[in-house]
């Protein structure tokens, strides 16, 4: 069995209004950092998505990029955004 847990703030700092100040998982499990997307990580997972659909123009892509610097959730959530804005 594989848990993920996926958070802003590591293990030790996930409760900070707790009187123990940590996660009980602090120490026990591995923690991954995941870095923003590059500008092509965000430009191909968003165009293997509307693979279908009309694809977003690279002034979109722009936009895209600028508003979220890649932040995984940003892009998603901006993407949805200017992908709603066409319909």
């Amino acid at each position: 069995m594989t848990l993920l847990i996926a958070s802003r703030y590591p293990l030790n700092e996930l409760f900070p209004d707790s009187s123990k100040k940590s996660s009980p998982l602090h120490g026990i499990c591995d923690t991954i950092e995941m870095p923003p997307f590059s500008q092509k990580e965000v430009h191909d997972f968003i165009k293997t998505r509307l693979h279908s659909t009309k694809q977003f123009t690279e002034a979109e892509f722009e936009t895209l990029w600028q508003e979220t610097q890649g932040h995984p959730a940003r892009v998603q959530e901006v993407a949805k955004a200017l992908f709603e804005q066409r319909c």
